[in-house]
């Protein structure tokens, strides 16, 4: 497990892109961190650079949001509220089994 720190808004938009850039279709990505952390923010970066157009935000209640770019199907989970089994009832091992987009 590789950790990077990063202190500013900026540092972490050059994070989010030089690690974007490396994705592939298939890739499944977990952020962890206490809340407020910066993990969506970081996810928020990491979709622009892949092409996302309009609004990326947390999916704490909808739980999973995708979006498509380029052809490459995104997936943003939080898994803030919900335990093993309910991740599996919202679909989150169909969406990682599939290997068609990448799952942050």
């Amino acid at each position: 497990m590789e950790k990077y720190e990063v202190k500013t808004l900026e540092e972490t938009k050059l994070l989010a892109e030089n690690f974007a850039a490396s994705l592939k279709a298939g890739d499944v990505v977990l952020l962890s961190g206490d809340l407020g952390a910066g993990k969506t923010t970081f996810t928020q970066f990491v979709f622009k650079y892949l092409g996302v157009e309009g609004v990326v935000n947390s999916p704490t209640f909808a739980v999973l949001k995708t979006y498509n770019a380029k052809g490459i199907e995104l997936n943003h989970f939080d898994a803030y509220r919900i335990n093993t089994a309910e991740a599996i009832e919202c679909g989150f091992d169909e969406v990682i089994s599939e290997r068609a987009g990448i799952t942050l």
